[in-house]
C-alpha cells in the first residue's frame, strides 16, 4: 500500500548576530491506497486545507477530498465527489472550494500515449458539502492534465483554469475563466501560439 504524507515545518528565529533555526517536523498520513492512488491539488481556506485525491480502494479513478487542519491532523471524513477522473486541482474563492479534474487517464501512461476529453468542476463548501452539481469547464482537452499540464487559480472575482488543447505534440495552452457560481465567463482563450506542455499559474 502507498501512503501520502505531509511534512509541516515551523519556527525560524534570529538571535543577535547568530541565526538559530529550529524546525519541528510532523509526518502524518493523508490517504492510503494502492499504486494507482495519487494526490492532487490543495488549497487553504484560512482555517483548514482541502486536499484532492484520485483513486481509492474501490476505484483507481474515484475523485475524493480530505480536509487537513492547520495543526496537522485530518479533519472530518474523506469526501466523495461522486465522480471519476484524473489530475484533480483545487482553489478557494473565499466561500467555497472548486475542484477541477479531467476524464480518466492512466497516471503511468508515458511516451506518446495521448488522450482527449473533458474537464469538469465541482464546488465544495468549507463544511465538506457538495455545492451545486458537477459542470463541464472544457471539452476536447489533452487529459494528461495531472502531469503538470493544467493549473487552477482564483483572483479577486473569478477562477482561471489553464489546460492544453490541440493534440499530441501540437498542443496549445488555453485558459477559461469561471465564475463563483460555476458559470463560464467568455470563450476559451488561446494563450500560446506554439507547442505547450507543463505550465504554472498564480495570482
Amino acid at each position: 500500500k502507498k501512503m501520502f504524507t505531509i511534512l509541516m515545518a515551523v519556527v525560524c528565529c534570529l538571535a543577535a548576530a547568530t541565526a538559530i533555526a529550529q524546525a519541528k517536523f510532523t509526518e502524518f498520513p493523508i490517504a492510503t491506497g494502492n499504486d494507482n492512488t495519487f494526490g492532487g491539488g490543495c488549497a487553504f481556506d484560512g482555517t483548514n486545507s482541502l486536499y484532492a485525491i484520485v483513486g481509492d480502494t474501490i476505484n483507481q479513478y474515484n475523485i475524493t477530498a480530505q480536509f487537513l487542519s492547520s495543526d496537522g491532523n485530518l479533519y472530518g471524513p474523506r469526501i466523495s465527489i461522486g465522480q471519476t477522473g484524473s489530475g484533480p486541482l483545487v482553489a478557494f474563492d473565499g466561500t467555497n472550494y472548486l475542484i477541477a479534474w479531467t476524464d480518466s487517464f492512466p497516471m503511468f501512461a508515458g511516451g506518446d500515449t495521448n488522450g482527449t476529453g473533458n474537464i469538469y468542476g465541482q464546488f465544495i463548501s468549507t463544511s465538506g458539502n457538495l455545492v451545486g452539481t458537477t459542470f463541464t469547464i472544457a471539452t476536447s482537452a489533452n487529459i494528461k492534465f495531472g502531469k503538470g499540464r493544467g493549473g487552477l487559480v482564483y483572483n479577486d472575482t473569478t477562477y482561471l483554469l489553464t489546460y492544453l488543447k490541440g493534440g499530441n505534440h501540437i498542443d496549445y495552452l488555453y485558459g477559461q475563466s469561471i465564475g463563483k457560481s460555476g458559470n463560464l465567463i467568455g470563450s476559451p482563450i488561446q494563450i500560446s501560439s506554439n507547442y505547450a506542455r507543463e505550465n504554472a499559474i498564480a495570482f
